[in-house]
């Protein structure tokens, strides 16, 4: 499981601060007692630390739709090449768009990229447009995600011992399938997206559903894994302000082999599969530039039939799943991904 990579900037967290945050990775729902009795701290100092980090928007837990929930959904990379003037403007519109998950400008041509979820094919296609006809955009290419294979859901600071680590250990979904209509997953899944750990009462308030059904709902998306509820940090605060997006190209018959081998990497935050010439997209933290070096020098061993033919580092965050972030990264204003939403960027 991918830890914080190694040689990276200092960081501003404690170590009382790492430790919460690696906790709320693993377990992010869980109750202050139960994470006070992993942590031997009290639940009321874990409490008031936790309440210090999200209020200055270091850490947050977000909760949205797993990839088995949007399967059979239209996921996407955007990228577009927009003019110089305008790009401000854009990553604003993408940012507050409810089917974008994130948004970063890249180094280079004024380029913008958007990674989108959308219920249809046909969907993404009036999407894509609109974004293509937005003043300033000069083009746009669109990749179909055809696999997640690593999300940050999975990535850990490195805070807690392993016995402590054991402690906390979450049950996973089981596969047993259920179906729930937009209706009755929507308005849970806003209210999770604006805080993870919102408790049941809380919920019940911000859907107007009683606190019985809330949760039936929520141990029901649980049970099935179609929740993915994840405790976020900033890059900057644990010293690993780089983003770097690398794509390449893997042959279909070592796919297979080759993934688990890249998204073991410590640096990898989000590994996909795409449809293009490159098939493959890896997106990773990095202490520094220079570091792209030797994480490329990884990815070969790991897998050296992969070929990376484009490596770009994001000049600006805008957008963290479902989260819009300030020049430093940190979390300011949560908008909730929504796969059904209608509204046009900038409507």
């Amino acid at each position: 499981m991918p830890t914080t990579p190694t040689g990276s900037a200092t960081s501003v967290l404690d170590e009382l601060d790492r430790a919460v945050i690696h906790a709320l990775q693993i377990a992010p729902r869980a109750s202050w007692t139960d994470l006070g009795a992993a942590l031997q701290y009290s639940g009321t100092t874990l409490a008031r630390r936790w309440n210090r980090l999200r209020s200055q928007g270091w850490a947050w837990v977000t909760g949205s739709g797993s990839p088995k929930l949007w399967f059979g959904m239209a996921g996407a990379l955007l990228r577009a090449d927009v003019a110089e003037e305008a790009v401000d403007e854009v990553l604003s519109l993408l940012a507050r768009d409810p089917r974008t998950k994130s948004v970063y400008r890249l180094a280079g041509r004024g380029s913008v990229l958007a990674h989108v979820i959308v219920t249809d094919r046909s969907h993404l296609d009036t999407w894509s447009r609109e974004i293509a006809s937005l003043q300033g955009v000069l083009d746009t290419d669109v990749r179909m995600v055809t696999g997640t294979h690593q999300d940050a859901r999975t990535w850990r600071l490195d805070g807690l011992t392993p016995a402590q680590q054991k402690e906390l250990h979450v049950a996973t979904g089981t596969s047993r399938p259920i179906h729930l209509p937009p209706e009755r997953v929507r308005p849970l899944l806003h209210a999770l997206g604006r805080d993870g750990r919102a408790s049941a009462a809380e919920l019940a308030r911000s859907t107007g559903w009683p606190r019985t059904t809330v949760q039936r709902r929520l141990l029901d998306l649980s049970r099935a894994g179609l929740l993915a509820i994840r405790c976020d940090v900033t890059q900057e605060a644990v010293g690993c302000p780089v983003t770097l997006w690398l794509s390449g190209s893997l042959d279909a018959a070592v796919l297979s082999e080759s993934l688990p081998r890249i998204a073991a990497l410590s640096q990898v935050r989000l590994l996909l599969t795409t449809t293009g010439v490159d098939n493959v997209v890896i997106g990773a933290w990095l202490g520094r530039v220079e570091d792209a070096l030797d994480l490329e020098r990884r990815l070969v061993e790991a897998a050296p039939q992969l070929r990376v033919r484009e490596r770009e580092v994001a000049m600006r965050k805008a957008k963290i799943q479902g989260w819009i972030v300030d020049d430093t990264g940190r979390a300011r204003e949560s908008v909730p991904i929504d796969p059904w939403a209608q509204a046009g960027p900038g409507r």
